[in-house]
């Protein structure tokens, strides 16, 4: 086996790695969503104990996984890093679950808001014919929410669970809807609770192009996955979640284009991520500021050290 074939599999075993843990905690956030979401009514008066519940015993086994592996001697940055990630993605799954679909939101019930957008997709699988009130916004956020709604309507009459969920989840209804339609836009939650976890990710790996272990970074790394409102970007049914999480990845790739070397790779990524990013919302272009700064910064840098043509070419393209 030659040296390409060799980086290709390895390149190959990681990313397989990754999918199924994304996989994973997607299909564990759906699922918890679907059996604990039910009771943020039914337990509100005494402090919605399920979530609650789940919350701790989740992170008791996140604490407890945290001590046996320090014990044994096993606990290195990586591990640590893993740990942060998944406690961030449980408080964000409590939250969803917690907490009713029309708490705590932002343009998103009522006429021409953003729940009427994604529904404009999802019944007619057009885009809206005005640009009154939300429907002026770039069309991913509604698209993505429509598709998730088309896979869950798929779910629900597979396994027979119209009844369960047009009675189960009518915590906070808004009154223009039925409890199905309310349910399906609701279950959107799942996506930006996933977002977040994305988000935690690239948050450490930022982190980590400048310095890879301590407890600095560890410290760092607590304060950027643990920030109280991303935690509730977790259940905002607006396009800021998924604006805000490609503008993270944006920013994290033209940071890597810098840090590891100019390479056609990053600068790409960089340029589809903030595209998504507009896509999701305009006002994401203000990264392109700070950004474009970066890239010039790097520029002068490169023509006074007069590296080789090839990257310069890299940086003004």
């Amino acid at each position: 086996m030659d040296e390409k074939e060799k980086s290709f599999g390895q390149w190959s075993k990681r990313f397989g790695i990754v999918l199924g843990f994304g996989f994973l905690i997607f299909f564990f956030t759906f699922l918890f969503y679907m059996l604990f979401h039910p009771f943020a009514d039914k337990t509100r008066g005494n402090g919605q104990v399920a979530a609650v519940a789940l919350a701790l015993f989740l992170l008791i086994l996140l604490v407890t996984a945290g001590i046996l592996l320090h014990h044994f001697k096993k606990l290195d940055q990586k591990k640590i890093f893993l740990l942060i990630i998944l406690a961030s993605w449980v408080l964000s799954l409590a939250y969803i679950c917690y907490n009713p679909s029309t708490v705590r939101q932002h343009d998103v019930w009522g006429s021409n808001e953003h729940s009427e957008y994604a529904f404009y997709i999802y019944d007619t699988g057009a885009l809206p014919p005005t640009n009154n009130c939300q429907f002026y916004h770039p069309p991913l956020n509604a698209f993505l929410q429509s598709t998730w709604m088309h896979i869950m309507d798929f779910i629900v009459n597979l396994f027979g669970l119209t009844d369960y969920v047009s009675t189960s989840f009518q915590s906070g209804m808004y009154s223009d809807y039925n409890a199905y339609r309310y349910f399906l836009y609701g279950s959107c939650a799942i996506l930006s609770c996933f977002y977040r976890f994305i988000e935690a990710i690239f948050f450490i790996k930022i982190l980590t192009l400048y310095k890879t272990e301590g407890k600095d970074v560890t410290l760092l790394a607590c304060l950027a996955c643990f920030y109280p409102r991303l935690n509730e970007f977790s259940g905002l049914l607006n396009n800021d979640p998924v604006s805000f999480l490609f503008s993270t990845l944006a920013i994290y790739y033209a940071l890597r284009f810098v840090k590891e070397g100019k390479s056609w790779y990053s600068i790409l990524m960089c340029a589809i991520t903030l595209g998504l990013a507009m896509m999701g919302k305009l006002n994401s272009a203000v990264i392109c500021l700070p950004i474009g700064f970066l890239f010039v910064y790097e520029f002068v840098r490169s023509c006074m050290k007069k590296r080789d043509s090839q990257k310069l070419w890299v940086i003004c393209l």
